[in-house]
């Protein structure tokens, strides 16, 4: 009878446990009072596994949010039975860990807790994740000494078999020798020493620990592990298992495959290990990852058995027969060897490889795969003026590595731009590949993102690809790439350059759907330095003439369309970007002065939100912006005039007021009586400065008002001398003279006569 009791008392404890995280699950908000959580938690800790983690998981979270009567007692039960709640948490999920490391409020809460995590990360077989999350979150407290937590330094390498272990134990290592850095890397160097010595005793699994834990911490501690990795005693034990033990010759060609980001482990390669690595490369098993290995230590020169074509051919193989990992190492290799215009130019001729990349472009889920297919295409697509050492390590290598290649002896031979704008219709842009990209599912990461934009940089180089760019969404790619901001680094800059370019060429009223055209501002102003020393120190080097130039006319084209008012409103209410369009217009590359003024022209079309930066001449800053003005209309260059007679023209035909105050400028007048007189031959300047003129006698009420033009002689002769081409009446020429003939006569003054009177 007692045990019938018994069972009957079990189902129902586990009923009311299910019952009470699927409430959980399903209210927001639950009324019960604390003794039910209580309750909860005792039952758990208790009664075994009776619900699913997830189940568990949810229930300690609203314990300890819910009340603060079951958080305390959910403290209680962490102190005096961590084991216990660490057994139920084995394979959480880790959603409680926030609430939980809430709760703790100091080192001494979290003693009892760490010192059973100890115990579990030795026991082999505990899955350790969860636990890992947790003391990562409690790190960041800042509550503990080294010592507290050396152990995790000792333990976790022994655990690196375990795939899901080592990205946490990285993150974990991080943070460590974020807060503690001396101390972390004396206890790594110890451990690392410890295992070496048990390798060389034969110790299974020791080596197999210092390989993984380097590999995976070469990328954050280089130095360190360099260092670690080219002691004697591990490059002595290394090499004698490596040769009778498949495993580790892998392991080893891995290792060596991540620490070629350091120069010193490539020359320490390329001088002691090459002999190693092409008998490695003569067996099928090991034949891919010594490939990838040789082709980073780029010591192609001093290669006895292997050519560079054989190491292209052996990556280009396992793109079209591989699987998974093979396949990404194959990738990997081509993403360093494309740097050389000889693999390049192979590559382009091959139409089986360039497809199968962009085959797996296209399928592959797994962002490192994406980022190394788009690095070699940077590569394959770059115009051969662009191969230079700098623009080299910009196509492709940052996430991989910082490679400074050492001279491979034999010259590359010489690319075709003809090849390379070839193989950019066929494979990138017929292929959609910058469309495919644009509208995947998968989220690019950051990586492939500045990939893609330095190929739609590379590929917006020509003209004639502009259109098929745009077609496949690449201005809402370098839009929200951008984003919004000013460019801070070398693939912020090519973005800007490529969005620049397509504003260049494309109707901007054909282009902006989702985004304003204002969206694409600070990213061209970011093209143009101010050099008051407060530029960008990082994108600062990298920045052109050319640059300026393409942005000014970018911005040109904007100016010309709808929102020139609002345009006109973004420069001059940011000082940065009026102060840039200002040192342009007095730029002594002619090119850039007259985009800017070509600029201001098109800005001036619209002038309420621009007019005051020139023409409210009480203003000292204004009345020194207009007498520029005035002195730049001589300029040599006849675009130039042109620009700035329209930005006359256009504020005297707008704003009747400030006509007004122009006719009383005496240098203004003379200026631009002088420059109708010497350039009447030129069309359009003579229309705009005529228009100008017109417009002026316009608003003047009496010949007073009007004398500066009136009663001048050279303008007189000179409007006279134009009038005698004989423009049709219909004619933007014949029409003003015409006005200004009517408006010469009301003053008293007919432009018909041979002589003028002053």
């Amino acid at each position: 009878m007692p045990r019938t009791y018994f069972t009957i008392c079990e189902d129902k404890v586990q009923m009311d446990i299910q019952q009470l995280a699927r409430t959980f699950h399903e209210k927001v908000k639950v009324d019960e009072s604390p003794e039910v959580y209580i309750r909860a938690l005792d039952e758990l800790v208790n009664g075994g596994n009776l619900i699913n983690v997830e189940d568990i998981e949810e229930i300690l979270l609203h314990s300890i949010k819910d009340h603060s009567e079951s958080r305390k007692h959910f403290l209680e039960l962490v102190n005096t039975i961590p084991r216990r709640l660490l057994d139920l948490l084995e394979h959480g999920s880790g959603k409680s860990i926030p609430a939980i490391v809430d709760a703790l409020s100091n080192a001494q809460e979290t003693h009892a807790v760490l010192r059973e995590i100890q115990k579990l990360i030795q026991d082999r077989n505990r899955t350790i994740e969860w636990y890992l999350q947790l003391v990562y979150q409690l790190l960041e407290k800042k509550w503990y000494t080294f010592s507290d937590l050396a152990f995790f330094v000792r333990a976790l390498p022994r655990r690196m078999d375990n795939e899901a272990v080592r990205p946490l134990t990285l993150v974990l290592f991080a943070r460590l020798h974020s807060s503690y850095a001396s101390e972390f890397e004396k206890e790594l160097t110890e451990t690392i020493d410890t295992l070496v010595i048990e390798a060389e005793a034969g110790i299974e699994g020791s080596l197999d620990a210092v390989l993984l834990t380097l590999t995976e911490l070469f990328p954050l501690l280089t130095l360190l592990c360099s260092q670690l990795f080219l002691r004697p005693e591990l490059q002595q034990v290394l090499r004698e298992q490596s040769t009778r033990n498949r495993k580790v010759l892998l392991r080893a060609l891995n290792i060596l495959s991540v620490a070629c980001i350091d120069d010193t482990v490539r020359r320490y390669i390329a001088d002691n290990l090459l002999k190693e690595l092409e008998a490695a490369f003569s067996n099928q098993d090991s034949k891919l990852q010594a490939s990838v290995v040789l082709i980073k230590t780029w010591a192609f020169n001093k290669l006895q058995s292997i050519g560079i074509d054989q190491l292209r051919a052996t990556c280009v193989a396992e793109l079209q027969s591989g699987t998974g990992q093979r396949r990404a190492l194959a990738i990997e290799g081509l993403a360093y060897l494309t740097l050389k215009s000889s693999v390049r130019i192979a590559i382009r001729a091959d139409g089986d490889a360039s497809l199968s990349l962009i085959q797996l472009l296209e399928n592959s889920p797994d962002s490192s795969t994406i980022y190394g297919i788009l690095s070699t295409l940077v590569n394959l697509t770059a115009s051969p003026s662009e191969q230079s050492s700098e623009q080299k390590s910009l196509n492709a290598l940052k996430a991989y590595a910082d490679l400074h290649a050492p001279a491979s002896g034999k010259q590359d031979p010489p690319e075709k731009e003809e090849e390379i704008d070839a193989f950019i219709e066929d494979y990138i842009l017929d292929l959609q590949v910058i469309g495919t990209l644009r509208s995947s599912k998968n989220m690019l990461m950051a990586n492939c993102k500045e990939q893609l934009a330095k190929l739609i940089f590379q590929v917006s180089k020509n003209r004639s690809f502009i259109q098929s760019c745009v077609k496949q969404g690449a201005t809402t790619f370098l839009l929200e790439y951008l984003n919004d901001t000013p460019v801070h680094n070398i693939s912020q800059i090519l973005a800007a350059r490529a969005l620049a370019r397509i504003l260049i060429n494309t109707d901007p009223k054909l282009l902006f759907h989702r985004y304003s055209p204002l969206n694409s501002v600070p990213a061209l102003f970011g093209l143009i330095p101010i050099l008051d020393g407060l530029d960008n120190e990082e994108a600062l080097p990298h920045l052109t003439t050319r640059d300026s130039y393409e942005a000014l006319l970018a911005l040109t084209n904007l100016a010309a369309t709808d929102i020139s008012e609002e345009l006109a409103k973004v420069i001059v209410s940011n000082n940065r970007y009026w102060l840039k369009l200002m040192n342009c217009v007095l730029d002594e590359t002619v090119q850039i002065q007259r985009s800017a003024l070509e600029l201001l022209a098109n800005l001036m079309a619209r002038p309420i939100n621009i007019a005051a930066k020139f023409f409210n001449l009480a203003n000292p800053e204004s009345r020194k912006n207009f007498d520029t003005l005035v002195c730049l209309l001589r300029l040599e260059d006849i675009r130039s005039q042109r620009a700035i007679a329209a930005i006359f023209a256009n504020i005297a035909g707008s704003i009747p007021f400030i006509a007004e105050e122009l006719l009383k400028e005496h240098d203004l007048m003379n200026t631009v009586v002088v420059t109708l007189k010497d350039q009447c031959d030129d069309e359009e300047l003579t229309q705009r400065l005529l228009f100008f003129i017109d417009a002026l006698l316009e608003v003047s009420p009496s010949k007073n008002d009007s004398h500066l033009l009136v009663d001048n002689t050279d303008l007189y002769k000179t409007l006279q001398k134009i009038s005698s081409k004989k423009f049709p009446p219909k004619s933007l020429e014949g029409q003003l003279l015409d006005s200004i003939r009517q408006r010469y006569l009301h003053f008293g003054r007919d432009l018909n006569q041979d002589e003028v009177t002053k």
